[in-house]
């Protein structure tokens, strides 16, 4: 029993012991000391310039605690000369009891606060992230031996220098518990003649539970963009496959009631031109079953967006196409104002493959007409798309009673359906009518046109007249 007890203060000594000469040597050892040497060798890595403010080594009850900050990376100078990422600090806690006992790196918590991130693609279409490490893997390449000879490499399993006999592979297990984002912004600047963009996504909290680089791991994050308070929310599974990461059970969702129609319209200088309406209600989803970012930001997608209840007010969609599409028919102007008014609901499946979006099915659908498409939008915005857009059979009946030429144009279900095609590079797009399509106009024309004139210029005489009485009085 002597000997039991004896053992046991020893070990509870031993660890006090321990435990006083970490405390001691975490509070003496001077970190900063290091940073020139950490900041320049991050910067070889990374290729850019990067600032280290401080380092602040401490313990807890829980272990020991890392504190960084601020950290500034530079950006690409063909770029800009502003920071790329900024993060004003890095905490970090370590479990001492699994790193001595089960020689495990057991990282019980990392909070990374208020870091900011400037995205930028060129007029060329390149973009700042690109060159990230690109001089690091070059030099690694370069140092590599000549071709012939085996090259060696930094694996995470090796063999243990003190075992006896044959050689045994090892591996230290690196677990972390807990991963915290709070209040990161992310901003996205498009540089493109055609189509400009200044997007800014920011309050971005995101939360990471038991991480791992061997199993799949959860993510969530909530976001405002375009609006005052928090709007955007993404749930998703991300497994991460060196050098690939997977992405599966990607749920996002966004309130249109909450966006603001000033913030929108400053996103561009193209949508700053355009009367947008001063309110929007629904919803917009988008899952995406997998998503596979691979080396180079190559990405691989599938999924589907679906459009709930949404209310464009002052803003009669219906009537917007019928115009475009058949403005040759001068009574479409003349229909009331609104009365098409509804909400709008759809559905999007499509695959993301070779930098471009193809669509396979889309579906957008209110009380009065139908909008189906399908084809193809690449990074460029080179557009190739198919449309249909179908009037319900009430409404086009309706419209039929009202202007006479759409009889012509009614297919077998007596609905008023427009074949068209979608084609050019946005905002450039040109809308081509089915070739089909115009044979059934120009045939109305032949019959209903000349009717149509003298119905014109009646009602212009009429007018005139009328302007012309009550100018008498």
């Amino acid at each position: 029993m002597k000997i039991i007890k004896g053992v046991f203060w020893g070990l509870v000594f031993s660890g006090v012991i321990l435990s006083a000469g970490i405390f001691i040597f975490l509070e003496t050892f001077d970190t900063d000391s290091y940073l020139p040497q950490v900041a320049r060798k991050a910067s070889q890595v990374l290729a850019r310039p990067v600032t280290i403010g401080h380092v602040g080594l401490g313990m807890s009850w829980k272990g020991i605690i890392l504190d960084v900050g601020p950290v500034v990376i530079a950006d690409d100078a063909k770029f800009t000369s502003q920071p790329f990422v900024t993060v004003d600090r890095v905490h970090l806690g370590l479990d001492i009891v699994s790193l001595i006992v089960r020689r495990e790196i057991r990282i019980t918590d990392v909070l990374v606060q208020s870091p900011e991130i400037h995205i930028i693609r060129s007029q060329e279409g390149i973009m700042n992230v690109r060159s990230i490490g690109r001089h690091f893997e070059s030099e690694a390449i370069r140092h590599s031996e000549p071709e012939g000879r085996r090259i060696s490499t930094i694996q995470v399993e090796g063999t243990n220098p003190r075992a006896v006999g044959p050689s045994r592979p090892w591996q230290v297990k690196i677990s972390i518990q807990s991963i915290r984002i709070r209040d990161a912004s992310v901003s996205f600047i498009d540089q493109s003649e055609i189509f400009p963009l200044d997007i800014w996504v920011s309050d971005i909290n995101a939360d990471v539970h038991d991480f791992s680089l061997t199993r799949p791991f959860q993510l969530s994050i909530a976001a405002s963009s375009l609006s005052p308070v928090s709007n955007m929310h993404l749930g998703a599974v991300v497994s991460v496959n060196n050098p690939d990461v997977v992405i599966s059970d990607l749920t996002f969702s966004t309130n249109l009631a909450q966006l603001d129609p000033r913030q929108v319209k400053g996103t561009s200088p193209q949508l700053a031109q355009i009367s947008l309406p001063s309110h929007f209600t629904g919803s917009v989803s988008i899952d995406l079953a997998h998503l596979e970012i691979g080396p180079s930001q190559a990405l691989k997608a599938q999924g589907q967006v679906k459009l709930a209840d949404c209310v464009i007010e002052n803003f009669d969609i219906t009537k917007m196409v019928l115009s475009g599409t058949l403005g040759t028919i001068s009574e479409i102007f003349a229909l009331p104002e609104h009365l098409f008014d509804g909400a709008l609901n759809g559905r999007l499946a499509f695959v993301l493959h070779d930098h471009a979006v193809f669509i396979e099915d889309a579906l957008v659908q209110t009380k009065n007409f139908d909008f189906a498409l399908q084809g193809s939008v690449d990074e460029g915005l080179d557009t190739n798309l198919q449309t249909m857009l179908t009037l319900k059979g009430d409404v086009s009946a309706s419209l039929a009673g009202q202007v006479k030429m759409l009889e012509y144009v009614m297919d077998d279900h007596k609905r008023i359906a427009i074949p068209a095609k979608i084609s050019g590079v946005f905002p450039h797009w040109e809308y081509k009518l089915d070739k089909d399509f115009r044979k059934k106009l120009k045939k109305a024309f032949k019959k209903e046109g000349p009717k149509q004139m003298i119905n014109d210029v009646l009602n212009s005489i009429s007018v005139i007249a009328s302007e012309a009485k009550q100018s008498r009085f």
